[in-house]
């Protein structure tokens, strides 16, 4: 049997040579910058992202209720003029009262009409319903001989929400037993 020696020495594979291990380094250097400047690039996008949303935030604080406002001047404006009117308006003509209070009171509904557009509205209640802690405030407790107890007595204040959030409870009076 013939044994070739050198046989495995063919097989093998050759080292590296210097200018093989250069170009490998030189590769793997040029794909650590590509990925250094891709993370450094994702890094200053989310800063400026970040930056954007701080200054969305700030411009929502500030100018949040500009679309109300600007819904609410012409009422506001039409209550200045009712108001300057009324230092004109003869005291003792009760035709001129008159039309100043229907003035307010079409006012008075035209802002709340401007902001029901919004999702305003007012808390629907009335005297003897239940009183309910999640939308009526207990002010006073009253005595009454034809309101059964822990119902509404009288109702002192409206209450007001924004779609389903709560913004002012109603304030009311809480009719309780008479005292004999």
């Amino acid at each position: 049997m013939n044994i070739d020696i050198h046989a495995d020495e063919t097989n093998k594979e050759e080292p590296p040579t210097e200018t093989a291990e250069l170009t490998e380094l030189d590769e793997l250097k040029k794909k650590y910058n590509e990925i250094e400047d891709q993370f450094k690039r994702c890094l200053a996008d989310y800063q400026n992202l970040q930056k954007r949303i701080q200054q969305e935030r700030q411009n929502m604080s500030l100018y949040g209720s500009e679309n109300v406002l600007r819904l609410l001047i012409p009422c506001f404006d039409n209550f200045n003029y009712a108001w300057k009117s009324f230092s004109n308006i003869n005291k003792d003509n009760a035709q001129e009262l008159n039309n100043f209070i229907d003035s307010i009171k079409n006012i008075s509904d035209s802002i709340l009409s401007t902001l029901q557009t919004t999702g305003f509205k007012t808390i629907e209640i009335k005297k003897a319903d239940d009183f309910n802690a999640n939308f009526h405030e207990a002010v006073i407790q009253m005595q009454c001989e034809d309101i059964p107890e822990n119902k509404i007595a009288e109702v002192l204040s409206p209450g007001y929400m924004l779609h389903d959030k709560l913004l002012k409870p109603c304030q009311v009076a809480v009719s309780v037993k008479k005292d004999f």
